[in-house]
């Protein structure tokens, strides 16, 4: 069988693929990445690996069976490509125990402000409480029976469920499906009432759940002033989950305590050496925010993202079988 790569990886990422699946697949890794090449090299392959997926390249794709997404995200597709086609697309879930452990550390570098007294004292200060409201800025926060919420309960939710349960916390979490789970947890099906239910009542929420056009802008200005004044937001699913005008109001006005992104917008651009997380709204003035580049999926010297990946195209090439296979019809 032969398999496409559709982009360039890492070279560590490269060869735990060629060491993985050489002696299954005939493996083609272009020079060239360029639509023009790939629309040629696609014509006699039976796997394509990546996400750079358009109408004219399923067209010329003639004996294509499968599509394999190194990752979770696959909103970047238009599914209508696939309908009346024989082609299984499948994403992987196995970097979602890594994504969920960045979430925590996230929430953790939040809460107590660590990165904040980091920078206080490699300018010398040495942080002093004023007993007056700037100290909410600076004074750490506790974990510990506290309300969490999670919406999006897949792969990341329930792994930071997980990782969180030792610290004495209550759960409210929310999916298209109520999952069985031995947390002490309430588990509501994914409709507004729920929602709000979930946003009134927690102390710290974090977005787990895929783009879709049901969840964009899941998270507007009016969903903000249901939540508590001092709640946290983690992000760590897709930006446009959250409405980006919304969010930055909510901090800067102070609708909720503090958030901490690793998802963007991708509406800045390079200016002089420099590109912050949004030209559009100033978010890395705010104090209240702890930023984040994308950060959530990479681990050093591991390929996590791929551990599925390698399983699903062995399964394939062996069972003609595949896990972790998208709805079209849903998007996810």
């Amino acid at each position: 069988m032969k398999l496409l790569f559709l982009r360039s990886f890492s070279k560590h990422d490269n060869e735990f693929l060629l060491s993985e699946l050489s002696n299954l697949y005939d493996i083609i890794i272009p020079d060239d990445f360029s639509n023009k090449s790939l629309l040629e090299l696609v014509k006699n392959v039976d796997v394509c690996l990546g996400l750079n997926i358009n109408k004219e390249l399923i067209e010329n794709a003639q004996f294509l069976k499968l599509i394999q997404i190194p990752g979770a995200g696959v909103n970047m597709i238009d599914f209508n490509i696939f309908k009346g086609k024989k082609i299984k697309v499948c994403n992987s879930h196995s970097n979602a125990k890594y994504v969920a452990e960045y979430g925590v550390a996230l929430l953790f570098a939040l809460i107590k402000k660590i990165h904040i007294h980091d920078n206080f004292l490699r300018n010398g200060s040495w942080f002093k409480p004023k007993n007056d409201d700037s100290d909410l800025l600076f004074l750490n926060d506790t974990l510990i029976n506290k309300k969490i919420g999670i919406i999006g309960f897949g792969h990341i939710g329930q792994n930071i469920a997980k990782f969180l349960q030792p610290y004495e916390v209550d759960f409210l979490v929310l999916d298209k499906k109520a999952k069985s789970t031995n947390l002490n947890i309430y588990n509501g099906t994914f409709n507004i009432e729920n929602l709000n239910n979930l946003l009134k009542k927690s102390d710290i929420i974090f977005t787990t759940i895929p783009l879709t056009e049901e969840t964009r802008n899941l998270l507007d200005i009016e969903k903000f002033k249901i939540m508590k004044r001092d709640a946290y937001l983690i992000n760590i699913s897709r930006s446009e989950v959250v409405n980006k005008k919304a969010l930055f109001n909510s901090l800067k006005n102070n609708i909720i305590r503090g958030a901490a992104i690793d998802v963007w917008y991708n509406d800045s651009v390079e200016k002089n050496g420099l590109k912050f997380p949004s030209d559009e709204f100033p978010f890395h003035e705010l104090n209240n925010i702890l930023l984040s580049p994308y950060r959530a999926g990479y681990v050093m010297n591991y390929s996590p993202h791929l551990y599925d990946v390698v399983k699903n195209l062995k399964l394939f090439a062996l069972t003609n079988t595949v896990i972790n296979e998208i709805d079209i019809n849903l998007g996810y």
